[in-house]
């Protein structure tokens, strides 16, 4: 598989939730794949803030409108 972003992470947003997955590609090619809920609170969200910038994250997305299987990179 091709990497297309190096460090990215897909948001599954619900009304008192987000689940993010991040993928984070190393020095030698390996993934490192995360997955973790965070509150929808502001505390909740600022968590979410840290740990994507802890992980140097670039892009993220959410599967609206029937995109889940192009956006979301941990869905396989």
């Amino acid at each position: 598989m091709q990497v297309v972003y190096e460090r990215c992470c897909g948001l599954d947003v619900h009304q008192k939730t987000v689940v993010g997955c991040r993928l984070l590609t190393g020095s030698k090619g390996t993934i490192e794949k995360a997955i973790r809920t965070f509150a929808t609170t502001t505390n909740g969200l600022r968590e979410l803030d840290h740990w994507l910038a802890e992980g140097h994250v670039q892009h993220s997305c959410s599967p609206l409108l029937g995109l889940h299987q192009s956006c979301s990179p941990c869905s396989s």
